[in-house]
């Protein structure tokens, strides 16, 4: 369930996995995975109880944090060729999309390798190029 707000609930075994974006993103150091615990209590359990009373009686199990993968132009994924280095592949920046677009990605940059082209996927919109050129890949259904 994704809520307008960006509050997210999936089944994870016995359990739900539930998240939202941070209000507010500073920037970390490296090694801090410290959870926001409040932001559980203040944005996500309010807005799954609103949406089912189910929810009214859920309480924590566990808690985690991690560091989010994206660039900062359009937070979308950079595939294929550095225009200058060109022994230099990109395959990065997934934002949290890489089990659902690391297979296609794979197949452009093997493509790319063994072809010099992209032949069965034309990925040349998430090139490195566009953010050298500030043109952004904006994605439409954002979680």
């Amino acid at each position: 369930m994704i809520d307008p707000t960006g509050v997210f609930c999936r089944p994870e075994g016995r359990f739900f996995l539930t998240g939202c974006a941070p209000v507010e993103d500073p920037a970390v150091d490296w090694d801090d995975f410290e959870p926001r615990y409040e932001e559980f209590e203040d944005i996500i359990w309010p807005t799954l109880a609103e949406r089912s009373a189910s929810f009214e009686a859920v309480k924590v199990i566990n808690q985690w944090a991690g560091h989010y993968d994206f660039n900062r132009l359009d937070h979308n994924l950079v595939v294929g060729r550095h225009p200058e280095v060109r022994n230099f592949v990109f395959a990065n920046g997934f934002s949290g999309h890489g089990l659902q677009q690391g297979p296609a990605a794979g197949r452009g940059v093997s493509e790319l390798i063994i072809y010099d082209e992209y032949r069965s996927l034309d990925l040349r919109e998430v090139g490195y190029e566009r953010i050298v050129e500030n043109r952004p890949f904006i994605e439409k259904a954002v979680i």
